[in-house]
């Protein structure tokens, strides 16, 4: 789990550095795009618990499960 939430947090930082604000719908797009990459690497979309940013990226994390249902 720790795994999951540092690379979400990591990949979060990298693509917030290359936005240039979005617009309307933005935000909506970009949760899309990160549930179906998460979904795709068989995980689940899960709140990090940290503060509101506007960025799905740092505010989501993959959470993967083995097939034993435990955290990867």
């Amino acid at each position: 789990m720790r795994n999951a939430v540092f690379l979400a947090a990591a990949a979060g930082l990298a693509l917030g550095a290359c936005t240039t604000g979005g617009g309307p719908g933005a935000y909506q797009s970009d949760y899309e795009r990160l549930t179906a990459e998460c979904r795709e690497q068989g995980g689940v979309l899960i709140p990090t618990g940290g503060p509101i940013t506007g960025n799905p990226a740092t505010e989501y994390a993959c959470e993967r499960r083995t097939l034993q249902g435990q955290v990867n």
